[in-house]
């Protein structure tokens, strides 16, 4: 479990690319300013079962939001309840699967 949690310290917080892009843009590219606010969200899920041992994260800059919020608004704040029961796979999410390799770790992307 202690693995867990040092990656998922790692992966949430409020993160964006202000050095690169102001690298680009002092370089004359055109490159997009990104925020990622990436927050835990177990708090907000009702009946997780007892032996439940994952993280649920809320990624404020790609995600597919719950059934009843509004995408352009939603947020860690603005969420709502839910039930475990009512979370569903979202059939758009591609899987990051993370492997720890003498302590880096390293991003593979499914091939969807």
């Amino acid at each position: 479990m202690m693995k867990l949690d040092n990656f998922v310290g790692m992966m949430t917080g409020h993160f964006d690319n202000k050095d690169q892009f102001n690298k680009m843009q002092a370089e004359g590219k055109t490159y997009p300013y990104a925020e990622h606010v990436n927050t835990i969200c177990n708090d907000k899920i009702n009946n997780l079962p007892e032996d439940f041992k994952g993280k649920f994260v809320v990624e404020e800059s790609y995600y597919e939001i719950p059934k009843g919020e509004d995408k352009n608004t939603f947020s860690y704040d603005s969420m709502k309840n839910v039930d475990y029961s009512k979370l569903e796979k979202s059939e758009k999410f591609t899987p990051a699967l993370y492997h720890e390799i003498d302590l880096i770790l390293e991003e593979y992307f499914n091939a969807a």
